[in-house]
């Protein structure tokens, strides 16, 4: 869990995917609920790569984080584990879109294998939820949808 320090320790920026940000802190503010009663301290960060901004809030400056937003994408733990280590690392280098579609087809070739292993499909549309939403995997997802019409998916 990350620190409300002056630099906010994320394994990725939550808008660039860049590893090991430098995210900085730009301000402090101290917020509490109608009653006074839930005190939070918050930190708004900078991130120096990309100028994005990330909040977090603690219950003490200097404390464990509770919350940071926005928060970053995280595949499923539905996906297999070899599929969902590439989608990870897709989602984490969408700033090199060439190697994120490649990276999306691995984890389609991955899906590819453990249904030739399984006689039903795993939940589609958590595997191509994160694919959707970035215009670099639109042909990756092409691909699932090829292999697995959604029609086909397994409900949740």
């Amino acid at each position: 869990m990350p620190i409300l320090n002056n630099n906010l320790d994320l394994e990725t920026c939550p808008h660039c995917s860049v590893a090991k940000p430098l995210l900085t802190n730009m301000r402090d503010i101290e917020t509490a609920d109608h009653s006074g009663s839930m005190q939070r301290k918050w930190r708004i960060y900078i991130c120096s790569n990309c100028g994005g901004l990330v909040t977090a809030w603690s219950l003490a400056f200097g404390a464990g984080v509770m919350q940071h937003f926005p928060q970053s994408q995280v595949v499923h733990d539905d996906i297999p584990d070899r599929a969902r280590d590439f989608l990870q690392q897709a989602i984490d280098s969408l700033h090199a879109p060439a190697g994120a579609v490649m990276l999306s087809a691995s984890s389609v070739d991955g899906i590819d294998k453990l249904m030739s292993e399984h006689d039903e499909p795993p939940n589609v549309d958590s595997v191509m939820r994160p694919l959707r939403n970035s215009k670099t995997q639109r042909r990756a997802v092409g691909k699932i949808d090829s292999v697995w019409p959604i029609s086909n998916a397994a409900p949740d």
